[in-house]
């Protein structure tokens, strides 16, 4: 029965998380030289182990992440395609349960590694509090998780009591507002995953420039790394819209309602980092428009990558790659403005050819 699980959940929630996994591989370890990457591990390791607030946030991402796959596992399990797990309620309590934990075992196995590596750092450099408190972490996590899954597969003949009724209110959703809905309502762990992603970068940055004094430029380089780091969210909800297609083709939207609704989106999704940008930069107006224009351009410019590489995730890393160098170096250089206005002129342009051939 575990092989079984292995190769439906695993390689299903592998096949779905692998652009997430090279992401984050990229941000973490990509800009580091291949003869400096053990020197670099080996300190970021430490500096976990000896910042009781750098443990805490490994914490915090492991909970995170267990969350996910929590969820992705039960939305799995209750599809009829995978009505087949109930069968495993004819085992033991015991085999169940172990089977559960080799499952969430092998989900985690990238922070696992990672967090082994940290857990070894710690006890070698007498970091015994750390490297304690992080191993009973994992072991109280995955246990949990395993017990929680064995629960909702084996007691599912229970009914659930609902304590309070709340009244139902019918609110009318505009159009470019179903793509929020839809990642609040299904992608809410992604969402919070990314968000603080995008905050850590955008302070993480402001922190490593602070000796420059207040130089726009380095607020804007803050909000174009918080804008990438939301490409997964793009991803994903491009998938939702595709599923959906037949529906949103029908229904009478002209190009220009939709061209506005897809930038409605997708400011509204950054706008906690243009509200702090726009704090930082003196609510200049001259430079909160710099902001909207370059978030607005990088967007249109991830979502269209998408289908210009047919939804391929590596070579959609390849584009965020490109992507990123060019922001940094328009940034740098003072050119911010006129790579956000080519940006969105590519984005739009190549936006129109695609609404006229029916793909999008």
């Amino acid at each position: 029965m575990l092989k079984l699980w292995i190769k439906t959940f695993g390689r299903e929630f592998f096949a779905q998380h692998a652009g997430l996994f090279f992401f984050l591989f990229y941000l973490i370890f990509g800009a580091v030289p291949t003869s400096q990457l053990k020197g670099y591990i080996l300190a970021l390791s430490i500096n976990i182990n000896s910042s009781p607030t750098a443990i805490s946030i490994f914490m915090l991402i492991i909970l995170l992440f267990s969350l996910k796959c929590l969820f992705f596992v039960q939305k799995l399990i209750n599809t009829p395609v995978y009505n087949f797990v109930k069968i495993s309620t004819a085992a033991s309590k015991k085999i169940q349960l172990q089977n559960w934990l080799v499952l969430y075992l092998f989900l985690h196995s990238p922070l696992i590694i990672f967090g082994l590596f940290i857990i070894g750092t710690g006890l070698y450099g007498h970091f015994y509090l750390s490297a304690a408190a992080l191993t009973g972490f994992m072991i109280l996590i995955f246990s949990s998780l395993s017990i929680i899954t064995y629960r909702h597969v084996t007691y599912t003949f229970k009914p659930v009591r609902q304590l309070i009724t709340l009244p139902e209110l019918s609110v009318r959703k505009p159009y470019w507002t179903w793509p929020l809905y839809y990642i609040l309502k299904e992608q809410p762990l992604t969402l919070i995953i990314c968000k603080i992603l995008s905050f850590f970068l955008f302070k993480a940055i402001i922190w490593m420039f602070t000796d420059n004094g207040s130089d726009v430029r380095i607020y804007l380089l803050s909000l174009m790394a918080a804008t990438i780091s939301h490409c997964i969210l793009i991803s994903i909800v491009l998938r939702f819209e595709k599923s959906k297609g037949n529906f949103i083709n029908s229904l009478p939207i002209n190009y220009s309602q939709r061209l506005i609704s897809l930038f409605g989106f997708l400011l509204a999704l950054l706008i906690p980092e243009l509200f702090f940008y726009s704090i930082l930069s003196g609510f200049t107006l001259l430079n909160i428009f710099s902001g909207i224009f370059l978030c607005a351009g990088i967007l249109i410019t991830l979502r269209m990558s998408l289908y210009l590489v047919n939804d391929d995730p590596e070579q959609y890393l390849k584009y965020i790659f490109i992507l990123l160098i060019s922001s940094i170096m328009a940034i740098i250089s003072g050119l911010d403005f006129p790579f956000s206005i080519m940006l969105l002129a590519s984005g739009i342009t190549y936006h129109r050819y695609l609404y006229k051939k029916n793909r999008l």
